[in-house]
């Protein structure tokens, strides 16, 4: 069917004439949101952006409402909670299970592909180059940045940060909604955060406490696309592991690199990666993208191939604001996620038609109306399949590059939910690009990354 679905066959069936792209502009408003479209950031797509004194884009109970400890999400739980660890235990270490598929020769799993994961998370795991280190002592520089306005701190910092090697960036004001209640994977090892009027933040073995400044009102929050084609071959496997661990790394490596920067231009700076506080709400606050069904921040341009790291800081820097392209919508029809989930994490349309307020387990942030999923379950069939899983990100139709399929879709999603966006998620099967249940790999897409890939993330056509 794939081969069969042209340009014009997919206007006839939608009912459209024409669709083409708008240029990078402001184009107007739609009620109170400014419309905006701008291929370098959103990818194609037009952009609600909105209003700086608009609320947070998810209802918050906050009534109710309580900051998330570390210990508490998937990593961290499985490091106290016995049942969780004996559920781990049952599929076997993921060690064990990667090196069967290596010795039953499964594509994606030699050891030219184990050993590129393996080295791809050489920075975001080697301690001694501290790229999340604080800077906890005064600084003997005084800030540097006399006689420029805002707008231009914010535009030298935001191209610093993609210089360093971020694909977007955005930044936001502090919100303590966002950072961890705690710090520590183990509740024995947990240390509160709390936010102090004082010069200089607090980080060491000896204090009861991590206190960060209020002052640091800013945070730049920065993507780090993965490779499309790493994700490609459907399924689990080593290369689609290596993408992630490249992706971590340079986290690491940016983070860190941004706030050396900051420091020298006479401001503090906080690099953080998964650590210290939640990415996704902050990534929403500072407009990178939206939520999506499988629980990952979807952005306009890479959809959920990316990875989140940031930056909290004391410079005067101007923030960006929350944005909306359809997401929301397409999500509660389109299900790919689930429908391609391994381990059935993701809840199907029919399960949860809507964003919701229900928390499945403890690993879910309470009090927040949005897209759930169950981690524990996603994170015990990591252990089973021997790496890491990234099917939901693969299978996702934001994810896919450029196209005239994906770039109609990028016109028409959100503009009419429900029977053009149902249109939209089955053409993206039709053509090609639907997904696998998380075994099957496609050894020729395998090959292909090997052995004639020529374009990487660094390497530009």
């Amino acid at each position: 069917m794939s081969d069969k679905l042209s340009r014009k066959d997919f206007f006839k069936f939608a009912g459209l004439a024409a669709a083409a792209l708008p240029t990078a502009r402001v184009v107007g408003r739609m009620g109170k949101y400014e419309l905006v479209e701008s291929p370098a950031e959103y990818g194609g797509f037009l952009i609600k952006r909105l209003a700086r004194d608009d609320p947070f884009p998810y209802e918050i109970d906050e009534e109710h409402f309580e900051r998330f400890p570390e210990y508490n999400h998937m990593f961290g739980r499985a490091t106290w909670d016995e049942e969780y660890i004996k559920q781990r235990e049952a599929v076997g270490s993921q060690a064990e299970n990667a090196l069967k598929k290596r010795e039953a020769g499964v594509p994606g799993w030699n050891i030219f592909e184990d050993r590129l994961r393996e080295s791809s998370w050489w920075l975001a795991r080697n301690r001694g180059a501290n790229p999340y280190g604080w800077v906890t002592e005064p600084s003997e520089i005084p800030p540097q940045t006399e006689g420029f306005t805002p707008e231009e701190i914010t535009t030298y910092i935001k191209q610093a940060t993609l210089f360093f090697g971020a694909s977007t960036v955005g930044i936001a004001e502090t919100n303590e909604k966002w950072f961890y209640s705690h710090v520590g994977r183990t509740k024995e090892q947990a240390k509160p955060i709390v936010f102090k009027d004082v010069d200089l933040p607090v980080k060491n073995d000896e204090t009861p406490e991590i206190v960060i400044p209020r002052k640091l009102n800013r945070v730049i929050v920065f993507t780090i696309e993965m490779d499309y084609d790493a994700f490609r071959a459907g399924g689990v496997n080593k290369v689609n592991g290596a993408a992630a661990g490249q992706g971590y790394s340079k986290m690491a490596f940016v983070a860190g690199t941004l706030a050396d920067y900051i420091r020298r231009l006479g401001y503090q700076a906080i690099p953080m990666g998964n650590d210290t506080g939640l990415s996704i709400p902050m990534a929403i606050e500072a407009g990178l993208g939206e939520q999506g069904r499988m629980g990952l921040l979807v952005t306009p341009k890479y959809g959920p191939r990316v990875r989140l790291a940031k930056v909290l800081t004391d410079m005067p820097l101007l923030t960006d604001t929350p944005i909306l392209f359809g997401v929301k919508e397409f999500c509660e029809v389109c299900g790919l996620c689930a429908k391609y989930c391994p381990s059935g994490s993701i809840p199907t349309p029919e399960e949860m038609p809507t964003h919701s307020w229900d928390a499945p387990e403890i690993n879910n942030m309470k009090y927040v109306k949005k897209w759930q999923v169950v981690q524990r379950t996603c994170h015990i069939f990591w252990n089973a399949s021997g790496v890491g899983c990234g099917n939901c990100l693969a299978v996702c139709p934001f994810n896919k590059p450029t196209g005239w399929l994906h770039d109609a879709t990028r016109v028409l999603i959100g503009a009419r939910s429900g029977p053009i966006d149902r249109i939209m998620a089955s053409l993206d099967e039709a053509s090609g690009y639907g997904g696998t249940d998380g075994q099957d790999v496609n050894a020729d897409l395998i090959k292909y990354f090997w052995n004639e890939k020529k374009e990487f993330i660094h390497i530009k056509g």
